[in-house]
């Protein structure tokens, strides 16, 4: 039976389990980890998240509003298609946003580790690549949340709808960023970029 091993839990991202022999896939890069600090993690998920809710908010009622002045649409697919094309608008309209948040959150969190010499630049890439994938399925999330939600409540006027919708926007995303963080998701994203960057350096020498 194929043993798997947890690996150590002192970095900034918690890598879930590898499976020894499997090197390509799974093997921890030699490149170090920045040190934890649970207070600038909250900090960068809050920001993220208040983002992300907003924007979300702001994409599903401008695609509900679209859906709604359309009336061939609105005849043609009823009020499924409405919440249909307001859902999947809101989701991929906060995804574009959110992403280039996270990503520039998290290239000026991994320059300054950089510079203190925490971490080098294989693993700052790393880093930043698990936050702009975990910004963009944060953001597909709230989207997708905060359309469901709008849609809902668009009968008690855009601007309740607007509220609620931040409101699921903000609770979508850090359920996201949270379930990521727990299962491994960003630690294997992290680890993977660098180890592959570590191989391009050590090819090049």
């Amino acid at each position: 039976m194929t043993q798997v091993s947890a690996m150590p839990g002192n970095a900034w991202y918690h890598p879930g389990t590898y499976i020894p022999g499997y090197n390509n896939l799974t093997s921890a890069p030699e490149s170090p980890q920045a040190p934890e600090n649970p207070t600038l993690d909250k900090i960068q998920l809050t920001i993220n998240a208040l983002y992300a809710g907003k924007a979300a908010s702001m994409s599903g009622v401008s695609s509900l509003i679209q859906r709604q002045n359309v009336d061939v649409r609105l005849a043609n697919h009823g009020s499924s298609g409405v919440t249909a094309g307001t859902t999947m608008g809101a989701a991929i309209g906060t995804a574009k946003k959110t992403l280039l948040v996270a990503g520039g959150l998290s290239v000026l969190r991994n320059v300054s580790h950089l510079a203190q010499g925490d971490i080098n630049l294989a693993r700052a890439s790393g880093n930043i690549s698990a936050d702009i994938a975990t910004g963009t399925l944060g953001g597909l999330a709230a989207g997708a949340a905060s359309g469901i939600v709008v849609n809902g409540s668009s009968n008690a006027g855009r601007l309740l709808a607007g509220g609620l919708g931040s409101v699921a926007g903000v609770i979508g995303y850090v359920a996201v960023d949270v379930l990521l963080d727990k299962t491994g998701f960003k630690g294997f994203i992290s680890d993977k970029i660098t180890s592959l960057l570590e191989g391009g350096q050590t090819a090049a020498y």
